[in-house]
């Protein structure tokens, strides 16, 4: 059984840290590649299958989220939210604190926050979207996921947008 709860941890954060780390990737070679008169066209087609990759990527850490955090199937048994509950719980992919400060604490206790956020990021993130994280069908416990997933999709449509600036570079010849 541990080896499955090791399994659920790594499948989400893998997906989440590899995705990020194809982003920030590409976002660093396209600056680079930005400050250039001519880009190749094997390089512009390299980065542009690397930010496809990590929209793909992205996909599957939605598909992932919505899996962990979303509602539970129609034929799930009763005592499934807890049992998620009790899982998530222990992978620590769930924000335990209600007040702003704490759960900016708690956030930074995880590695992979540590590894793609700046602590500025984080803290400006809390404040903007602490209340909305609270209404409607949103759980203030999954604050992280939420943390992990705005900034993934940020930093996509900052790739995307990129790699369109760039293209007019490329030598196409």
């Amino acid at each position: 059984m541990v080896k499955r709860k090791n399994m659920i941890k790594d499948v989400f954060r893998a997906k989440v840290n590899r995705c990020l780390d194809l982003l920030q990737t590409s976002l660093k070679e396209i600056s680079a590649l930005s400050e250039r008169v001519k880009i190749e066209a094997n390089e512009y087609y390299r980065l542009r299958h690397q930010v496809r990759e990590a929209k793909a990527a992205f996909d599957e850490v939605k598909k992932e989220a919505r899996r962990l955090f979303g509602p539970p199937p129609a034929y799930a048994p009763r005592d499934f939210e807890r049992k998620r509950e009790e899982s998530l719980e222990r992978l620590r992919l769930l924000v335990r604190s209600e007040e702003k400060e704490k759960i900016i604490e708690e956030l930074f206790q995880d590695e992979l926050i540590g590894r793609y956020f700046d602590p500025e990021e984080v803290k400006k993130f809390v404040e903007e979207q602490f209340e909305s994280q609270k209404k409607g069908k949103r759980k203030l416990v999954n604050f992280k996921a939420r943390l992990f997933i705005e900034k993934i999709k940020r930093d996509l449509n900052q790739a995307e947008t990129s790699i369109n600036s760039i293209k007019s570079k490329v030598d196409f010849g």
